[in-house]
């Protein structure tokens, strides 16, 4: 299996969803002075894309070397995100602080980002058609989330729209 123009796509698109991530939590840090449920769950959501975007390259060398095969890539990313969200409902438990629209946002990324791999997993071992929905699927989404998070911190500051 050849990844090389697919790894160039996802990991361009994933690094610049990153950044956009960042512009985000800087907004919320600059104009929501006391959203600590947003910072607390932009952080995680930073952290938790860059530890994807490190570990891609990583998985990709040991599919092609035949380390692994493709069936570790999904549970292995259905868990980071499925822990993701788990540290942000515990952080915010562990805060007292009440879950806004941002935390609800990040946690439906990560829901929406876990179920793409379980049903991807599903799929590469019963049919194995759905690879490119999955290719452009997880761009996509955190294209979209970087909008919703945007406004969803808008709409915090009281800003309609």
């Amino acid at each position: 299996m050849y990844w090389g123009a697919l790894e160039s796509f996802i990991l361009a698109v994933a690094e610049h969803t990153l950044f956009a991530f960042a512009a985000v939590l800087a907004f919320n840090l600059i104009a929501l002075k006391k959203d600590w449920s947003g910072r607390i769950s932009l952080g995680i959501l930073l952290a938790i894309d860059l530890i994807s975007i490190k570990v891609t390259p990583v998985f990709y060398k040991m599919i092609e070397t035949g380390k692994i095969t493709d069936l570790a890539w999904y549970p292995f990313f259905s868990v980071l995100h499925t822990s993701a969200i788990a540290i942000l409902l515990v952080c915010h438990s562990m805060t007292r602080l009440e879950i806004n629209r941002v935390a609800v946002c990040v946690i439906g990324l990560m829901a929406s980002l876990t179920a793409m791999n379980v049903v991807m997993f599903f799929d590469l071992v019963f049919f194995d058609v759905l690879r490119p929905v999955y290719q452009f699927g997880v761009p996509a989404l955190k294209i979209l989330f970087v909008v919703l998070l945007f406004q969803s911190c808008l709409q915090v500051k009281g800003v309609r729209m």
